[in-house]
C-alpha cells in the first residue's frame, strides 16, 4: 500500500471532474466489472483489475479473498477494543483520540488515501475493518474498494463538486491508458503533505499513564493466516545502532521529504512543472522542519 502514499503524482483538476461527470448514473452493484468513461473526446477503461494494476497491488488469490470476508464479520465490540488497546468496548462517540497512537494515525491517513473523508478524525467502521486486517497481515482488495467508492460518489455527488475522491488515482490510471490531451488553461495540483495531528491517541495516552490501560506490544493474531504482504506502516525497518541509541533509546519524529523526479532528455512545460512542484513541496517540508527545530532551540533556551 506504500504507492498510496507516499510519491504521489499531480493531477489536473478539470480532468478529474470531467472523469466523474461521464461515470454512469447507477451505483456499483456486485456484478459490475468494467465501464466506459469520456473524457476530453476520449475513451477510458475503468475497472478494480485497472486500479490494481496503477497502484501496484496484486490481486488476491482465493484464500486471500477468504481471509478479506472472514474479517470483514468481525464484531464492533471487538474493533473497538483493538484500536484503543482495550480501553474502550463501546463504539459510540470514538473518536482519534481515543485510538492507540499507532491507530489513530492509520485511521486519518485512511481518510486521506484509502477510504477518503472530510471529517478525518471520525472512526468509520469501515476504516476501522481496513485497519484491522492491515494489523493482522490480511489484504483487502484495493482495486474493487476503490471501485465502488468512485462510481457511487458519481451518483451521490453528481450535482455536488465540493470533493472529488482519488484524483491522482484517477489520473494515473487515465493516462496509463493514453495521454490526457492537456488545455492552456490546466492548473497541476500537488500532493499535500500530511501532518500529524497532536490530539491523536491523548485520551488513549491519558489512561495509560492512569494505569488502566495494558501495555501492548505486538498487535494479536487473528484466525486468518497471515500473507506475504503486511502493512510496512506496522513493520518499521530495523534501524543501525547509534551511540547515543545503544545507551539511551529515544522516539524519534521522522519526516518525509518526498522525491524529486526529472526526466531525462529534453524536457516540456509539464516535465518542468512537474520537476518545479515537487522540488517547492520537498523545500516546504524542509522549512517546516528548520521551524518546528528552531522553536524548540527558543524554549530549550528560555528554560534554561
Amino acid at each position: 500500500m506504500e504507492s498510496t502514499v507516499s510519491n504521489l503524482a499531480v493531477y489536473v483538476e478539470q480532468v478529474v471532474a470531467e472523469f466523474y461527470a461521464g461515470l454512469p448514473c447507477t451505483k456499483a452493484e456486485a456484478d459490475v466489472d468494467e465501464v466506459i468513461v469520456s473524457v476530453r473526446g476520449q475513451t477510458y477503461k475503468f475497472s478494480p483489475a485497472l486500479i490494481n494494476n496503477t497502484i501496484d497491488w496484486e490481486p488476491l488469490s482465493e484464500d486471500e479473498v477468504e481471509e478479506d470476508a472472514t474479517l470483514d464479520e468481525i464484531s464492533v465490540t471487538e474493533l473497538a477494543s483493538f484500536i484503543t488497546g482495550d480501553t474502550r468496548t463501546e463504539w459510540e462517540g470514538l473518536t482519534t483520540a481515543d485510538l492507540t497512537s499507532c491507530y489513530g494515525v492509520l485511521m486519518i491517513i485512511a481518510a486521506y488515501n484509502w477510504i477518503p473523508s472530510t471529517h478525518k478524525t471520525y472512526v468509520s467502521l469501515e476504516r476501522a475493518r481496513l485497519i484491522y486486517k492491515m494489523a493482522h497481515g490480511v489484504r483487502a482488495d484495493l482495486g474493487k474498494m476503490m471501485f465502488r467508492q468512485i462510481l457511487n460518489l458519481g451518483v451521490t455527488q453528481v450535482n455536488d463538486a465540493r470533493w472529488l475522491i482519488f484524483p491522482r488515482l484517477i489520473m494515473a490510471l487515465l493516462q496509463s491508458q493514453h495521454a490526457v490531451p492537456s488545455y492552456p488553461s490546466d492548473k497541476l495540483q500537488s500532493p499535500v503533505p500530511y501532518k500529524k495531528d497532536t490530539r491523536v491517541g491523548e485520551i488513549y495516552e491519558q489512561r495509560l499513564a492512569k494505569g488502566k490501560a495494558p501495555s501492548r506490544g505486538e498487535p494479536k493474531r487473528s484466525s486468518a493466516r497471515t500473507t506475504r504482504q503486511s502493512s510496512p506502516a506496522l513493520s518499521p525497518a530495523p534501524r543501525t545502532a547509534t551511540p547515543s541509541s545503544r545507551t539511551a533509546p529515544r522516539r524519534v519524529s521522522v519526516y518525509e521529504l518526498g522525491s524529486v523526479a526529472i526526466p531525462q532528455g529534453p524536457l516540456n512545460r509539464v516535465d518542468l512543472q512537474v520537476a518545479l512542484q515537487d522540488t517547492t513541496r520537498a523545500l516546504q517540508a524542509l522549512a517546516e522542519i528548520v521551524q518546528d527545530l528552531q522553536s524548540a532551540v527558543a524554549g530549550g533556551e528560555e528554560e534554561d
